[in-house]
């Protein structure tokens, strides 16, 4: 969910006239025009469940069909309107590439406002297929399990990083054995992750590599995973229906094959534009170079790219990585720039560099302080910042600084500030006491990447850089630790290590756990990922 102002600003900067919604959002809201509640008797009264016919509504592909807000660098989220021609074009190569048919279930685990999300509620819509939504308040390994098992799911398209857990121990591998396609989005597939899985998944298993910018409907191109082969450097693929993919030079002319450029996609899919920003639309949609059409456009992504020959010997994209200070944080689009707009206005940062820190998949924020910066709080600077930003845009680090270092060109020295002490927490520290506590703590600092001693037992794990996701990582090395099983929710409700450590110690035994071996190159490996510390679960907001 986003913070009350982000969701005002959406609402004023698109000039919705009429919000659908839940009861409980729009108590915390200042909207003045129509409001629907979809959770009142009224609503359900009043409200036909008919479809109107077409003809009745005048429908055209130039009609805008949605907006999605992303990061902007500005320090508020900009709009990407896209088109019903838009769409459509995706829906139809959609459900035709992955033979979408009324006999599928179709699982939605992603946030109904990411662009990932939209065709896989209208995909089903157009085919007859059904969508399924698993009854978990927070994300729940166990319930998503048993409910694909119970459900016979089909399909299921998300960020890799939200289907890991699925496939990390094998009660959970056992229950997926209905899934005919995944499709990856939004992130990098790590593929020793799914090893486990992939050894004993079926034949009639199709694993996909997607990729698109919100700009462009979501998917541009895509590739069919090879499942017998190890890749770590999976493909991005190649187009898919009436969308055009070019790599271009500096000078806007193609690169070479193998040569890196930046991704522009033309086509069906490149959307009307950014709401209220034509500015920054003559920057971003420019006239297309290779098209006769003067009114035609492509899409400048930003992404570095290049083509390469994959295992099998066809040309297939290959991600590279950014151009910009955008990234990906489990799924969504930042603006580093967006973050360091909030944090400069507040009253005691003169100024503020933001970093992330991809190998440990964490925002840094390094911090230079009007006043003496034994004085800030940290756990009051992420208070301030979460009225604005949602949670997975929040540092889950601080770095106080007299000033930011310099390069002799006059430029903040980014290579400089790596090194600069981390400011965790300001709360007072207050030693872990007894076994429990202090194992627990030991499994906070592995998780959270925070030296062992700095971790008081008065410490909240979600102040201290933890979030959703990284829960679940921390319910499976409870489970391994200590032989307990917990819930999401009660992670939430305790999230102060004392109290946690309290809930733990009220909890039944589970007897016996099963270990399943984790791989690392093809190989067995002889520690958990966990102890390696290799990875840090970061892509679902809900």
């Amino acid at each position: 969910s986003y913070p009350k102002d982000r969701l005002e600003h959406m609402l004023a900067d698109s000039g919705v006239t009429v919000l659908l919604s839940q009861k409980h959002i729009v108590a915390e809201l200042d909207f003045q025009q129509q409001v629907i509640c979809i959770d009142t008797e009224e609503t359900a009264r009043n409200y036909s469940t008919e479809n109107i016919e077409k003809t009745t509504i005048g429908l055209k592909a130039s009609h805008l069909a949605y907006i999605i807000y992303t990061s902007g660098s500005t320090g508020k989220p900009k709009g990407a309107a896209i088109e019903h021609g838009n769409v459509t074009n995706l829906l139809y190569w959609y459900r035709k590439q992955y033979a979408i048919n009324s006999t599928d279930k179709v699982l939605v685990l992603s946030a109904i406002g990411f662009d990932l999300t939209q065709k896989n509620l209208f995909t089903p819509l157009i085919c007859g297929a059904s969508i399924q939504f698993a009854n978990a308040c927070h994300y729940d390994v166990n319930v998503i399990c048993n409910f694909i098992q119970q459900q016979q799911i089909t399909l299921t398209n998300c960020a890799p990083s939200v289907f890991y857990p699925l496939v990390e121990q094998m009660t959970y591998i056992n229950k997926l054995h209905s899934l005919r396609c995944v499709l990856f989005g939004g992130e990098a597939i790590v593929f020793d992750r799914l090893y486990n899985w992939l050894k004993q998944a079926p034949d009639y298993l199709q694993l996909v590599n997607m990729y698109g910018p919100t700009e462009c409907t979501d998917i541009s191109c895509a590739y069919n995973i090879d499942t017998r082969v190890k890749n770590n450097n999976v493909p991005i693929g190649t187009a898919n229906d009436n969308v055009q993919l070019y790599v271009l030079d500096e000078q806007q002319q193609l690169s070479p094959f193998g040569v890196a450029g930046e991704l522009c996609v033309g086509g069906l899919g490149v959307s009307r534009g950014y709401l209220n920003h034509a500015e920054l639309n003559a920057e971003k949609f420019i006239k297309h170079p290779f098209s006769q059409n003067a009114k035609e456009r492509i899409y400048r992504t930003g992404d570095l790219v290049r083509w390469k020959k994959d295992q099998h010997g066809q040309a297939q994209l290959e991600f590279i990585g950014r151009i910009d200070k955008q990234i990906k944080i489990r799924g969504f689009r930042v603006e580093l720039g967006e973050i360091e707009s909030v944090l400069n206005h507040y009253q005691d940062i003169s100024q503020s560099v933001v970093i992330y820190d991809a190998e440990k998949s964490k925002l840094n924020a390094y911090l230079v302080c009007h006043s003496n910066k034994e004085n800030i709080n940290t756990t009051a600077i992420r208070a301030y910042m979460s009225k604005t930003l949602p949670d997975y845009m929040l540092p889950d680090t601080f770095i106080l600084l007299d000033e930011l270092p310099l390069t002799t060109h006059g430029k903040i020295d980014k290579n400089a500030l790596k090194g600069k002490t981390i400011v965790e927490n300001t709360e007072h520290y207050i030693a872990p006491i007894g076994e429990l506590e202090n194992t627990l703590a030991k499994i906070w600092s592995r998780l959270l990447n925070i030296e062992y001693p700095k971790i008081s037992r008065k410490g909240n794990f979600f102040k201290l850089g933890g979030h959703s996701l990284l829960t679940i990582r921390l319910l499976t090395e409870i489970r391994s630790e200590f032989a307990k099983d917990l819930s999401v929710r009660e992670i939430f409700q305790t999230p102060v290590l004392r109290d946690l450590a309290n809930t733990i110690k009220h909890k039944k035994n589970l007897g016996s756990v099963e270990v399943m071996p984790t791989y690392k190159d093809g190989k067995i490996s002889l520690t958990s990922y966990a102890q390696q510390r290799l990875w840090f679960i970061d892509q679902m907001e809900g």
